[in-house]
Formats: C-alpha cells, structure tokens, sequence
C-alpha cells in the first residue's frame, strides 16, 4: 500500500509516516512541490527509505494551499493558470500545457527527490494527468524509458491483479 500526496500538509505527512512506522503501509509518493516537501523528505532519509515521486502538475487547492512548479514560473509558463498558479485540473493541463514544459518540469520533480538524497523507487501521477490525453500519456510512460523508473498506471477502475498484469506488460514492452 502506497501513501502519495506526501509533503502537502504537516498532518497528511505525520500520518503517512506513522502508518509507514507501524508497518500498515509500505511506501509513500512525494510531491516535490508542495509547501511540506523538505521536511518530509528529511523524515524519509531518516528512515533510509526510498520514495516514489507523486509528479504534480495540478493544484486543486489553488489559494488555500498554494505552490507551483519546482522551476522557475518563467521556465514553465504554460503549466499556470492567469491567476499566477497551477492549473486546478488535469483537463486544464492537458488543454494548456506545453509537452516540451511538462517534461522539462517532471524531469525536475525527479531530480529535486534525488538532490533531497533520496532513491526513487516508482513515479505516480498527481490527479491521474496522464490519462487526459494520449500525448500526456506518451510522455508519462517514457519516463520510465528515460530515467530507468518505473511508473505506476493507477488504473483504479481495474483490480489490483489487473493493473499489476498491465503494469508488468508495460514495463516488459518498454524495457
């Protein structure tokens, strides 16, 4: 069992850890963007775990909890939104965002996890992005050809046997 949206919230991350702790769960997802994510991920290292990357294009809360992209607005401007955030949904992103900006922020989410002195285990999906379109899908798959980690489909409507056959197909197609 798989903990994702660490490092958004102080509570959400207590949580994940204490299930982590007691055995409960096996292993979490960091959001390298969120307002939490260093203190989360100096509690990871302390536990010598490694961590999947929940990558985050979104931010569904908008001003109550805000945060952007790990790069710099002006590297990625397509990801926001005229308010000056990330878009709030994955369909936004798929209509607004630009592939060559959606890789380039990715591949620094990854890279931020690994700069904290963590080992990447898997990368997840924020909201499912990678479902709102084929392009977004294309390119979420070739992560894993690209960096060497694997990537969780998260295939809800499907059941566990089903998505760890699918995954497995996947990554034998890929690999």
């Amino acid at each position: 069992v798989n903990a994702d949206d660490v490092g958004m919230h102080p509570d959400l991350d207590s949580a994940a850890f204490k299930l982590i702790d007691a055995g409960q769960i096996q292993t979490i997802s960091m959001m390298p963007p969120t307002p939490n994510f260093a203190v989360a991920a100096v509690m990871a290292k302390k536990r010598n775990m490694g961590v999947g990357v929940h990558l985050t294009l979104t931010n569904e809360w908008q001003e109550k909890q805000a945060w952007g992209s790990v790069l710099p607005k002006n590297e990625v401007p397509s990801l926001y939104n005229r308010q000056g955030r990330l878009w709030a949904t994955t369909a936004e992103v798929a209509q607004h965002a630009k592939l060559p900006e959606v890789k380039k922020e990715l591949l620094a989410q990854i890279a931020k996890v690994q700069a904290a002195g963590l080992t990447v285990t898997h990368l997840d999906a924020h909201m499912l992005f990678w479902t709102e379109s084929e392009a977004l899908s294309e390119l979420y798959f070739s992560l894993a050809r690209e960096t060497g980690i694997p990537v969780v489909l998260q295939v809800f409507r499907l059941s566990n046997a089903d998505q760890m056959q699918l995954t497995q197909q996947f990554q034998v197609q890929e690999g």
